[in-house]
This record gives C-alpha cells, structure tokens and sequence, in this order.
C-alpha cells in the first residue's frame, strides 16, 4: 500500500463546499421566501426539488471517493479497478439510494413525499457528477492513474 494520503481535486472540493452552501442557503432563506410570496410553480419546483439534485451529487462524490480508498487501501483485491470504473460503481449505488428512496421503498433519509421531480433532480445530479468526475476525475497526481 502506498503511504501517501489521497488527494482529492480542487473541484471536487468546492464542489462540496458550493453544493452545502446552497442546500443551507435554499433550505433556510430563498425556499422560505419563494413560498412566502408564492412564486412560480418552476420556482417552487426548484426550490423543493433542489435538495435532492444536491443529495445526488455529494453521494455520488463520496461513495466515489471511498470507493477508490478502499482501491488504495486493498490493492491486492481492488487494484485492478480504473478510477472509471470506481466512478460508474458508486453513481450507480448513489442512484438506487436516491431513487429508492424517492420512490418510498426506504426512509433512510427521513420522511420523504413521492415526488417525480425529486426523482428528476436527483437523476440530474446523477448524471452531473457522473459527467464531472469522468471529465475531470477526482484525484490528484499519480493516485488518479490507479
């Protein structure tokens, strides 16, 4: 096992961080305010729906980078894994979390309403995430070639 420590990409960091700050933001002042003044269907849409968009992407991002963890911690067994195929397995775990719980299979997440544009969204982020991490790859330096 290599000793040096993983080291995530720029993006994938502010990504996080960017992502938390508008979940806060949208959950403790624009949801409010949109619902206040009763915006729009779309807006209320957006700012019921964007929390699961969020979700999506962080899960994704994070079994990711666990997945490729366990790659570097296990060579012996999980070596042989591109950092693609780390990224294709952990979007698709994320996916059946999400839309299962959207779907109201499990309440892992609390309480959920079953909502198809809770569903749309966390596909999005899905898809999102799986695009951002194909194109840019999580990891720094020598890690990322696996």
């Amino acid at each position: 096992m290599n000793s040096e420590p993983l080291r995530l990409r720029r993006w994938v960091l502010a990504t996080y961080v960017g992502l938390v700050g508008v979940f806060v933001m949208n959950r403790f002042v624009v949801r409010g305010w949109v619902v206040e003044r009763g915006g729009p269907e779309a807006a209320l849409r957006v700012v019921y729906s964007l929390p699961n968009f969020v979700e999506a992407v962080i899960g994704a991002l994070i079994l990711t980078a666990l997945g490729l963890l366990a790659r570097a911690r296990f060579p012996e067994r999980l070596g042989g894994l591109s950092e693609g195929t780390v990224q294709v397995g952990a979007t698709t775990l994320s996916g059946v979390y999400v839309v299962t719980q959207e779907l109201g299979v499990h309440d892992l997440g609390g309480a959920n309403v079953v909502d198809p544009w809770d569903v749309g969204a966390s596909l999005l982020g899905l898809v999102v995430a799986l695009m951002c991490m194909r194109r840019w790859g999580l990891l720094r330096g020598a890690e990322a070639r696996g």
